[in-house]
């Protein structure tokens, strides 16, 4: 059993590669942005082709059902000029030599792209010259197509059988890449190349890992964040048919048994006297009336530009509105778990994490272990939108790894989930926005209360870039809680708000919301149309999609219905989408939503179109159902009963319209999530008059 939480040496053991082979490494970053004092180029994943093998892809980025995997292997097939159904994928573990091994931010495509085909395109030019130097020809006259190189008349070679050959081949400096005329894969429709696997039960998930001897733990913690464990009885529970060891781990009680459901009844059993602390006085109601008292009151100036008391006091039109996003928590498929096992001087570990880059640093330090003693195997990830980027999980499946000769699963039952989450966290917001008497925003006040670093704290927000006076005010309320990263982070928040406040913007201005959208994106003819001299921001695309969307929904035709627009743009890319919802009441809490997006160029058109209905149809249960409560410090919910995701039978219609563009491809797993809220909150005044300021809509 080999290491893999090290380098490319134990990667060509660990897959059997050989000297028969040719390998390539390549790199994620452009030179420029290299470390200066290494001087090197530093590759950081691998293409292999072996003659048993044949061709082996190393996937970087963790495989979090944004359908990476296959993404990837179009991008190479189609440089390289192989067969995609033959290509083998490797999931890398932490490397130092892999560059960027996340899986957010939606930017494993983004990063990927361009050094994906380098490398294809470097290793595609020494197979053709090694064929062409057999054969006595011109490389010029030689081209690759599904895994083998043609030659003049009837010559034809394998990639497998050129491997030796082409890894003597001078690595050239700059390989010509394909004109994308010339792309078999890029831009088809293709399905998951691991569907096959998963529904035959031979993908492992995360939660899969089954070494032989396993047992399964559960850990108790605190019911209130950062609360202190003063005793526990664990005799009755030790008792109990499965159950094989309790102890103390830190402010924690780790319960290992036979079964995880053996170790969740068991840990149910322990009697356990815990110390609150200062959170323990906590509840949802004080903390919501905190953050609008805090909001009222002169806080943190963080940005000012220009002067907002002047302009806001001559303006012409005013707005002023508060909103309320709540806490929610990610509730991924696959629970938070880690195996772990310590044996012969040696940890290995099965995880399924998004952050691979933190762990290679980490794990030394976790594990107490040099690199060369840990074995890391990177399994599929079942969902976490956020979640799966920390690792406490793994953190804690380790220190009770240590304590056992045995390899362990440590796994969060649902309740842990959604109880031991690390959050979104609410925010309270209170704009004062003032305009021209044509609708032209002139002065915006803004104040929140969600604690934020201090680099996030000082950018402006989207909202305010409008306005040519702003003051942006910050009076931070504290959650009692620990927060986290949740699907297009903070912008699944401020969306919300700044989105429904350009919506009041062009109610007060008597616009049509597309046109208000269209005119502060810069569009000429609609700069005209409000007689407004000149645009606050400008953003053609945008434009682009808002036209779209209008189109599609056939904008405000039906007295059917009411409709709302939002927009967003972030990760690269852009997007527009329009709600309606029936003025009758429909079967469906919305009846159709139309999106229009643009997001570069699109290697695969069936998984963009998955990641953007899923962040649609995660954001709407969101709008919809979710938020996180405190009584006493604890949270309220548990499962799904009372952390309602979005049903079959509530599901929208949905209509995708993807733009044609020859832009690099762009991020799209967090695109759609930020705008659909707001344009259903709007789409909800259209139609009944009323004013959504506050999520969830039905709570």
């Amino acid at each position: 059993m080999k290491p893999l939480l090290t380098d490319r040496r134990e990667f060509m053991k660990a897959t059997g590669l050989t000297l028969t082979g040719l390998i390539l490494g390549f790199r994620t970053l452009p030179a420029a942005r290299l470390p200066k004092q290494s001087g090197q180029f530093s590759p950081n994943a691998f293409l292999a082709i072996d003659q048993s093998t044949g061709v082996t892809l190393v996937i970087s980025c963790p495989e979090i059902g944004q359908n990476i995997r296959t993404t990837f292997a179009m991008i190479l097939a189609d440089e390289l000029g192989a067969d995609l159904d033959t290509v083998s994928l490797h999931q890398a573990p932490p490397q130092n030599d892999l560059g960027r091994q996340n899986a957010g931010g939606s930017g494993s495509v983004r990063n990927q792209f361009m050094p994906l085909r380098e490398a294809a395109a470097a290793a595609r030019e020494m197979l053709v010259a090694a064929a062409a130097e057999e054969w006595n020809v011109s490389p010029s006259q030689c081209r690759t197509e599904k895994g083998t190189v043609l030659g003049p008349g009837t010559r034809k070679r394998s990639f497998e059988s050129l491997a030796t050959q082409a890894s003597r081949q001078s690595v050239p400096r700059s390989a010509k890449l394909k004109s994308p005329d010339n792309f078999r894969y890029i831009g088809k429709a293709t399905r998951c190349l691991d569907t096959a696997a998963i529904t035959q039960g031979k993908m492992q998930f995360g939660i899969d890992a089954h070494p032989k001897d396993l047992a399964f733990a559960v850990m108790i913690r605190s019911p209130v964040h950062r609360g202190r464990l003063k005793s526990f009885d664990a005799d009755a529970a030790m008792q109990m048919r499965g159950t094989k060891d309790i102890f103390q781990i830190g402010n924690k009680i780790a319960v290992i048994a036979d079964s995880t459901w053996a170790a969740i009844n068991a840990a149910r059993t322990v009697v356990l006297d815990w110390n609150a602390g200062t959170n323990g006085s906590i509840d949802s109601e004080t903390l919501f009336e905190k953050r609008k008292e805090a909001v009222g009151r002169d806080g943190t100036v963080l940005i000012q530009r220009g002067n907002f008391s002047k302009a806001y006091s001559d303006a012409a039109i005013k707005v002023e509105e508060d909103f309320f996003v709540p806490t929610i928590a990610h509730a991924s498929l696959e629970p938070p778990n880690s195996t772990v096992w310590f044996h012969d001087g040696n940890v290995e570990i099965w995880g399924s994490c998004q952050l691979l880059n933190r762990l290679y640093d980490d794990l030394p330090k976790i594990t107490g272990l040099p690199r060369s003693n840990i074995i890391y195997h990177q399994l599929r990830i079942g969902g976490g939108f956020g979640r799966k980027l920390a690792d406490d999980y793994l953190i804690e499946a380790i220190e009770i790894g240590k304590k056992v000769s045995y390899p362990v699963k440590m796994t969060f039952s649902r309740e842990d989930d959604i109880r031991h989450d690390r959050y979104r966290l609410a925010d309270y917001y209170r704009y004062r926005a003032g305009l021209t008497a044509e609708g032209y925003p002139v002065a915006i006040e803004e104040s929140f209360t969600r604690p934020m670093n201090q680099r996030q704290s000082r950018r402006p927000s989207e909202v305010m870039r409008l306005f040519e006076n702003n003051v942006r005010i910050h009076n931070p309320v504290a959650p009692g809680l620990p927060g986290g990263a949740l699907r297009a982070p903070g912008h699944n928040i401020t969306t919300f708000v700044e989105q429904c406040l350009i919506d009041m913007m062009a109610e007060e201005a008597r616009a049509d919301p597309i046109d208000y959208h269209l005119a502060i994106n810069g569009d000429s003819k609609t700069l005209r149309k409000l007689r407004w001299d000149k645009s606050p921001h400008r953003n053609r695309i945008i434009c682009e999609l808002l036209k779209r969307v209008k189109d599609m929904s056939n904008w405000k035709q039906s007295k059917n219905y009411g409709y709302g627009v939002a927009t967003f743009s972030g990760y690269g890319s852009h997007c527009a989408i329009v709600a309606l919802v029936s003025k009758q009441g429909g079967k469906r809490p919305v009846e159709h939503l139309f999106c229009a997006v643009h997001c570069g160029q699109v290697i695969n058109p069936l998984g963009a179109e998955a990641q953007i209905e899923g962040g649609i149809v995660d954001s709407l249960g969101a709008t919809l159902y979710q938020k996180i409560t405190l009584k006493d410090g604890r949270v309220q919910q548990s499962n799904f009963h009372d952390f309602k995701l979005l049903r079959i039978n509530e599901q929208p219609k949905i209509d995708i319209e993807i733009m044609e563009s020859t832009d690099a491809p762009q991020g799209l797993g967090e695109v759609s999530y930020p705008p659909t809220a707001p344009a259903i909150t709007n789409a909800l005044f259209d139609a009944t008059g009323r004013r959504y300021t506050q999520m969830p809509l039905r709570a």
